[in-house]
């Protein structure tokens, strides 16, 4: 993902979060991150500690580890997400 598509998500989410109807809490926040795919969270993570919001590493982060994903070896054409806390 470019660098410019990285910035408008994170945009898309701070409007959201802070100029909706209400603000989000940090479960919401998270959930909100936990909907995007593991790279692209990656991604996002790499962009924000580099643009210094780490406000929103912290949700990412979260997000990213509970995205953990597990393949049972003797069904490769099954595979079961999985939220670790």
């Amino acid at each position: 993902m470019s660098q410019e598509e990285l910035s408008d998500l994170l945009t898309e989410y701070i409007m959201m979060s802070s100029y909706g109807l209400r603000q989000y809490t940090d479960e919401e926040s998270i959930a909100y991150f936990s909907r995007m795919h593991p790279k692209t969270l990656s991604e996002m993570l790499n962009h924000c500690e580099h643009l210094e919001e780490y406000e929103f590493c912290t949700y990412i982060f979260t997000a990213l580890k509970k995205k953990e994903v597990y393949t049972l070896t003797n069904v490769p054409y099954f595979s079961m997400m999985v939220i670790v806390d």
